[in-house]
């Protein structure tokens, strides 16, 4: 899937290597990824940008050229302090908090997980 774009992708999680093997498993997702790294691969759990730092690692990609995906605050202040642009896709637990902690523009904060695609869609057309 998203291999087809020429992007590469990785999932940077704080759960568990058994548990997010058993989730991606689930979905059927064992294969969209380029790598995944969990908390069992890092010393410092986020908001420690150690995880990105592998992530970019492992992918021989530049943080000028990465886009994480956050949903938590602490995965936000990850993804900062790693140095990367970062979208965040808040949920009914984490809207109130993202919002408030001011660690985004507003422009990188959804709301609405289906206008993602769009964003992204349009912050790589800008970036050409």
């Amino acid at each position: 899937m998203a291999r087809e774009t020429g992007c590469k992708t990785a999932l940077a999680t704080m759960s568990g290597r058994e548990r997010t093997q058993q989730v991606l498993e689930a979905l059927n997702l064992v294969e969209a990824f380029d790598f995944v790294a969990t908390r069992d691969d890092v010393e410092e759990g986020k908001p420690d940008p150690e995880i990105y730092h592998l992530v970019c690692e492992e992918l021989g990609v530049l943080a000028d050229r990465s886009l994480p995906v956050e949903d938590s605050p602490s995965g936000v202040k990850a993804a900062l302090m790693a140095n990367l642009r970062c979208f965040a896709v808040t949920t009914p637990f984490t809207r109130e908090k993202i919002h408030s902690q001011g660690l985004l523009d507003g422009r990188w904060i959804v709301d609405d997980p289906d206008v993602l695609p769009d964003l992204v869609r349009d912050l790589i057309e800008d970036s050409r």
